[in-house]
């Protein structure tokens, strides 16, 4: 025997052995002169993604990348934005670049979701590691309001921009995250970088559609 002991406690070392994941909830912040609380994952480290879909998590949530936590779910729980009893209108604007710097495979699209493949299949890189999160987003507003009877408030809009500038689409109420998801895979990374005129456009974008609601 080495006489090697180990210096952490069994619950110290049960916690390094679990997911590092933490819930992005504001609640787990510091606020107030209060400390943060965390919420981490609770499953083993490296695990395999959950389905989210499938999951029978009790008072939990598994959030769309596969991560289990024993918390509420952050985005349930922000779904209803209510001012005297009047559900606000969300102008949700979206800038990207799809310069040549964004083909780069440094960065990928998340593994075993419901759009990684077709997102893979076009954009294997930074730009699809975009519209790999924008998709998970999309999907996880669809799911907060999916028990609700009023349509989507949420408008979306996309600029994708290199050395020009495209809308990808405007003020979009009514698409699904998969429909919204193909609009914008036609699209691939290449070309400049305008900031100009993609700041430009996002001005012009706002004072068409901004509402007062």
């Amino acid at each position: 025997s080495a006489g090697f002991k180990d210096p952490y406690s069994r619950e110290e070392q049960a916690n390094f052995a679990k997911c590092d994941s933490m819930c992005s909830g504001p609640e787990h912040t510091a606020a107030a002169g209060n400390a943060a609380q965390p919420s981490y994952c609770t499953l083993p480290l490296f695990h395999p993604p959950m389905d989210p879909n499938n999951a029978q998590v009790g008072l939990g949530y598994v959030s769309n990348d596969g991560h289990l936590f024993s918390c509420r779910n952050p985005v349930i729980m922000q779904q209803a934005f209510h001012v005297c009893e009047t559900i606000v209108t969300q102008l949700l604007l979206l800038i990207i670049s799809r310069s040549g710097s964004m083909a780069s495979g440094d960065r990928r699209p998340l593994p075993n979701t419901p759009a990684s493949d077709r997102i893979v299949r076009r954009s294997n890189n930074r730009f699809g590691a975009v519209l790999s999160s924008l998709y998970s987003f999309w999907s996880a507003r669809a799911t907060a309001i999916g028990g609700q009877q009023a349509a989507r408030r949420d408008s979306y809009s996309v600029i994708l921009f290199d050395s020009s500038v495209t809308n990808a689409f405007v003020n979009d109420f009514v698409s699904s995250p998969d429909q919204l998801l193909d609009a914008v895979l036609r699209y691939d990374a290449d070309g400049g970088t305008n900031f100009t005129a993609a700041v430009q456009q996002s001005q012009s974008v706002m004072e068409q559609h901004w509402s007062t609601e």
